[in-house]
Order: structure tokens, then sequence, then C-alpha cells
């Protein structure tokens, strides 16, 4: 493994044959007095998948729009197949041979697979009075590179994977030379990152270059030929795969100071009503049903959550997990059954009111449906406390910045939220300080029973740990976690008990068996 100090600088070295196709020599950002990168050298070459590894804001997206052209570097240059590139936008990235496929999907869901290729097609113009033309060049790149997609499904129908399949194809059309994957497998199902694998080893073989970003160290030592570690915007290590060290990986990821990222402090009061005894659960849902239409409908759900607890639900992808999720948070109405929140039925009750009596939610989508990425943290933490008796002016509903502005701060700190400051965007967060942030938003509530839908997506290993610590920590104090999560091992190594939601069904299994959980998670899940 090449290994420096983080002042040191590091050659490119691409090792014996071709020349690399990209380079990056001593590439700086900045935004504002936060340092993205420094210094940042990297290098990939054509038939090769090579790893952009590190922990949640070390640089890594910031690094890969400004090979797309989505930012310019401060310093620095890039040069591309040997000749310095200089990008006005993804345009010309794209006409160079640079694609990128986001974590968010460009698809049209209500169109087919060929159609949404067809959109992006650099000769749609000719394309457009030939269908079957159309339809035969995705047959033939799916069936070149093992993408398994029908030209003619409608996009709303198909699993995450597959939407992901169609966004690669389209870059396939393009003749893309590098393919740049930002988290590819944050919303994957197990079987479905195995089958993204095969497809990037396809497309190396066939001479592309695949840039593959993520935090997930098992994984890259997985689908990898080389990999380069990013921690707070520095390059701190380079190595080929084969002779990896993944302790060493490890430790250049989170540094010699750290094993782990500190766990949240939770301010936590006796839950209410813990005098009445703990056999009351802290929730509790019987034949709970949502009517179709309404994505996958819920079926005579029932379970008891009690007080001290962690109840796991997992599942394939796409079997009602959002759906229950909103159920219980309020914002999704039950065709039948009931919802009791520490023995009040709730059922008919909004988002805010279930809030105000203890229940606190974590969507699955962060940056749609928890945060508001345009408002600053300040505001983002103080959207449910807004006229809070703490927050008001000689008695006012007023809204008082100060003094939002220094709650934000200490929740900021207590969290672990790594940001230039309250006063800066939610938008500018990496994935995983927008998880940290939300997550204080909710805790700052005190809630009696925490609701969350896969909360390490997305998330580094230490963010991860100190997630999952934080969990362990409102357990002992009495709560009720409620962890749906479609990561079987984290449902397994996490909760005290253990179901699976299928075709919108729930089934407890008496036991964390892998094997039988397993063919229970199969039992329903779409393909």
């Amino acid at each position: 493994m090449t290994r420096s100090r983080p002042s040191d600088p590091l050659p490119s070295n691409p090792g014996p044959g071709e020349p690399p196709l990209l380079v990056c020599e001593s590439i700086d950002k900045r935004f504002g007095d936060l340092v993205a990168l420094r210094g940042v050298d990297l290098d990939v070459r054509a038939g090769e998948v090579h790893a952009l590894l590190g922990e949640n804001g070390a640089g890594k997206t910031t690094l890969m729009n400004l090979l797309y052209g989505l930012l310019l570097p401060d310093a620095g240059r890039i040069r591309w197949r040997g000749r310095e590139a200089r990008f006005g936008g993804p345009a010309d990235a794209l006409a160079l041979g640079i694609g990128m496929v986001h974590q968010h999907f460009t698809l049209v869901p209500a169109l087919t697979v060929w159609e949404n290729v067809w959109l992006a097609h650099p000769g749609r113009a000719e394309l457009l009075v030939d269908a079957d033309r159309a339809r035969g060049e995705v047959r033939a790149l799916a069936e070149r590179f093992g993408l398994a997609l029908d030209p003619d499904a409608r996009v709303r129908d198909l699993p995450v994977g597959a939407r992901q399949r169609i966004e690669i194809t389209k870059a396939l059309t393009r003749d893309i030379s590098l393919f740049i994957l930002d988290e590819p497998t944050a919303v994957l199902a197990p079987g479905e990152v195995r089958t993204l694998f095969r497809v990037l080893r396809r497309l190396a073989e066939a001479g592309s270059a695949i840039l593959f970003i993520s935090h997930k160290l098992d994984e890259v030592l997985e689908v990898s030929d080389r990999i380069t570690v990013l921690r707070h915007g520095r390059v701190t290590a380079r190595c080929s795969t084969a002779e990896a060290d993944a302790a060493e990986l490890t430790r250049r990821i989170l540094g010699d100071e750290i094993a782990a990222a500190p766990s949240a402090r939770v301010r936590m009061s006796s839950p209410a009503g813990a005098s009445e005894g703990e056999d009351r659960p802290a929730l509790s849902v019987r034949r709970l049903e949502t009517a179709a239409g309404t994505g996958v409908p819920l079926r005579e759900i029932s379970f008891d959550l009690r007080p001290g607890e962690i109840l796991g639900v997992t599942g394939v992808d796409g079997n009602g997990q959002d759906e229950l999720v909103a159920a219980l948070a309020g914002l999704l109405r039950p065709r039948a059954g009931s919802i009791r929140l520490l023995g009040e039925d709730v059922t008919s009750l909004d988002v805010r009111a279930r809030w105000r009596r203890g229940l606190s939610v974590l969507p699955g989508d962060r940056a749609r449906e928890g945060l508001v990425p345009a408002l600053t943290l300040w505001e983002n933490l103080a959207l449910r406390e807004f006229g809070a008796p703490w927050a008001r002016w000689r008695g006012r509903y007023a809204v008082v910045p100060n003094r939002h502005r220094r709650r934000a701060q200490a929740l900021l700190t207590r969290h672990d939220v790594r940001s230039p400051g309250p006063g800066t965007t939610a938008a500018r967060l990496s994935g995983g300080n927008q998880q940290k942030l939300l997550l204080a938003r909710e805790l700052a509530a005190e809630p009696e029973v925490l609701v969350l839908l896969n909360p390490t997506r997305g998330l580094d290993v230490g963010a991860a740990d100190a997630l999952y610590r934080t969990l362990d920590e409102l357990r002992r104090g009495g709560r009720a976690v409620f962890l749906v999560s479609t990561e079987l091992d984290e449902v397994l190594a996490r909760a005290d008990r253990w179901a699976v939601l299928s075709a919108g069904t729930l089934r407890e299994s008496p036991t964390p068996d892998r094997e039988a959980i397993g063919a229970m998670m199969l039992g329903g899940g779409r393909s």
C-alpha cells in the first residue's frame, strides 16, 4: 500500500501499460471557509474499477462534481487522455466521454425503458421516427453487458436496481469511456448489488474505466482494482486492491485519533407513563391496512413495540417499507386498523400531533422528506420549534434568529454535524451529515418512540457506528425504536426482535436465523 502523511505529495503512479485515461493534479476546492479538497492527485486507467473511498464529508462527491463539470477547481489541473481539460459544464464532460450515474436518478417514471434511454441519446432526432431501432439498441446493450432490461417496461414498475441499470445504459449510448458512480449501492438490495458488480466488471473488461465512489470498505475490496482514500479533502492512501490491508485502510479513512465517530449525547428524561408499568406498549398497531393506489398496500399489519426495545423490520426494497413508515408518521391515512401511541389512539391524528405526543420519524429520503435543502441548518433544526416558549420574544410567537442559531450550534456540536456553521444551507452537507442533522432535530424532542427507515444508507462506517450506539443509548433509557431497514445484517445485529415485510404483510421471526429470514424476504419480494 502506498502510504503518506496528509501533507505528503502523492505522485501519479498508474503502473505498467497504457498511460492513464484521467489524471488530476493538485486539485484544490473551497466553499467559503470550508476546505473541501486540498492538493488531491488521482489517476484512472481504462479497463479498471478504481474506488474512491472515504467517510462522509471527505470530499469524494466534490471531486466527482469537478470531473463532471458541475464545479470548477480553485487550483490544480485535470488531464484527459494526456491533454489538459477544462469543463464549462456537464456537456463538456460528456463530449469527452465522461459520464456520471448519480444517487438520485434522472428518469421519467411514466415512460418506458427505451424512451428514457432515447431522451439521453445524442442522435435522438433520428431515432424519433424509428422506435424499433431504439428498442433494438437498448436490447443489444442489455445483452452485451448483462443489464437485464426489458426495453418496453415502464420505469415506474421497475425496482431501484433496474432503474440504476437504465442510467448506465443511457451513458453507454453516448460512447462513454469513464463511468463515475456516486455511492451506487446506497439504494440497492443485496441481490441488486451483486448484479451491479457483474455489470461493472463487464464494462471494465470491455475497456471502460469505472470510478466507484463509496464508503463501504467490504464492497470496495470486492469490486475494485485500485483504491484511493480521501480524508478531510486530502489523499491519505493509495494501493492496488490485491495488496490492500483492511485495517490500515480503515485507519486511513477514519484517522488515527478515532476508531469510530462519537455517538450523540442523548438527553433523556424518564419516559412518560413509566410509573404505570412497563407492560404497556409504547406503540401498538392492530390490523393496519392502506388502500390500493397509495404504493404497496399494507395488509393487516399488527405488532407491539415496548419501551426499551428495538424491533427490526427487514425486507426487499419496495415491499411496503415507505408506506408503513408513512402510516406510522401520519402521512398516509389507513383504510382500516388502529395505531396507539403510549396508550392513546392516534390513528386520526396528523404528523404534528403525533410528534407532540412523543413520536419522531427519520424518513428514508432525508433530502426530500426530512430536510429543506435550500434552508440553513438552524432553520432546518427549528422547523418543529418555531413558536416554542424558549424561542419567543417578550412572550410573543416571533422568530428570533439568534436564539435559534445558538440552539442549533449546540445541537450540531452534540451530534457531530460537520459544517461551517448554522448559517450553512443543508444542501451543502454530505449525505451523512444531513442524516446527523435530521437525527439531531428529532432527538431534540426527546421522543419516546423513534421510527427509522434505512437510517445508515449512505453513511460511512464511523457515522453508522455512532448512530447504532445512539440507538443503544435510547434503548437503555427506556425509549422504543422501530428500525426498518433493507440491510439484513443491520437488523440482525441491532434489534431485540425481528420481522419481515413482504408484499405489504408483516411477519415476525422467533429467532435471528439468517436463512429463515432470508427465505421470508424472498417470499414476497418484487423482482
